[in-house]
């Protein structure tokens, strides 16, 4: 279990109350429990809310008319390049889109703040097969002269 205490004191009594409504939420659904100002997830409840907060980007994403967001298979996948970072509770993720502009999957891969992928960048994809991990390897064959 995750514990965190709520309540403490800050300086501003509008971001205690909603921590603590917040809490009661995840408390309320079954994703924690809470007693004497101690706040702990269940086993498992951050993996779940990940997946509910992807599960709901990708709806809207679609929605939107920017794609169908899609996890790449076991295989390999050459030309995708880098479309838009996206900030979610759960990390920021770049969304690679075809390179060619052939078809509308976009592939969403967690991001480090500090990177050094750009938009506009050309990657190739490799699912690793353990737990959905995706090896991201920069495509430098894309766009470069070999000539001298």
């Amino acid at each position: 279990m995750v514990q965190h205490v709520v309540g403490k004191p800050s300086n501003d009594a509008r971001i205690n109350q909603a921590l603590a409504s917040r809490a009661q939420d995840h408390i309320r659904v079954g994703l924690a429990c809470g007693q004497d100002g101690v706040f702990s997830f269940h086993e498992g409840a951050k993996d779940a809310l990940q997946a509910a907060e992807i599960n709901a980007f990708g709806e809207a994403f679609t929605e939107q008319g920017r794609g169908t967001l899609t996890a790449p298979g076991h295989t390999v996948y050459d030309g995708w390049r880098v479309g838009s970072f996206e900030e979610l509770h759960a990390g920021r993720v770049a969304l690679l889109e075809r390179a060619s502009g052939m078809g509308d999957h976009v592939v969403m891969v967690p991001t480090p703040i500090k990177s050094a992928i750009n938009i506009g960048d050309n990657f190739s994809l490799s699912s690793l097969g353990r737990g959905g991990a995706v090896q991201v390897v920069q495509d430098l064959s894309l766009g470069c002269g070999l000539g001298r």
